[in-house]
């Protein structure tokens, strides 16, 4: 069987989604393998979950995609296209560290709050890439209602990565989680 563009052009989307979901299950992984010398943040945790969720959920709804026949007819749109995967890949790395070999202890709360401003405005730019290319893409209206669900996290990745109020990145890292699981079902639904 023959590769259409669409499949052709899914390949290297597929691979950056792949990276992505890699970066946070290594950070996972290493949690476990030095779990005598890192102490596990749980707001930082929900987040490694949100973000795998994110990119396999993102992954799944590509499939339906297929319809149009391609992700991009020229070069610019396949580019506009590709960075929602590109910059989902960056705010997984920065939030998915590697725990140094050599560490006594490695805090991922230290480490979240030390971050937190490039985590969190890297994962803003990757919720308005995915609105931009949605509405540039598939002709999906700003304030289309698929939008506006989006514009309420938007505003909270933005107010997380200003601020570094703990029981605020706590409520919102549950928030974002419950808000990811219901789209995502509803999503599903339709």
């Amino acid at each position: 069987m023959a590769m259409d563009r669409f499949d052709f052009q899914l390949v290297l989307i597929a691979v950056v989604l792949g990276l992505a979901i890699a970066e946070l299950l290594t950070c996972i992984s290493h949690m476990l393998m030095a779990r005598h010398r890192t102490r596990v943040y749980w707001v930082h945790l929900v987040w490694l979950v949100t973000l795998f969720l994110i990119a396999v959920q993102y992954w799944h709804v590509l499939f339906s995609w297929k319809a149009q026949g391609s992700l991009g007819d020229s070069f610019g749109q396949y580019m506009l296209s590709l960075m929602f995967p590109v910059t989902l890949y960056v705010s997984a790395a920065m939030l998915g560290p590697n725990v140094p070999p050599d560490a006594d202890l490695f805090d991922f709360r230290d480490y979240y709050y030390q971050n937190h401003r490039g985590i969190f405005a890297a994962c803003a730019v990757t919720l308005a890439t995915m609105i931009v290319s949605n509405t540039i893409l598939l002709d999906i209206d700003l304030l289309a209602t698929i939008n506006l669900y989006r514009y309420i996290p938007l505003a909270l990745l933005v107010v997380l990565a200003v601020s570094a109020n703990k029981i605020l990145h706590s409520i919102a890292a549950l928030l974002l989680l419950a808000m990811l699981v219901f789209f995502a079902t509803m999503l599903a639904d339709n």
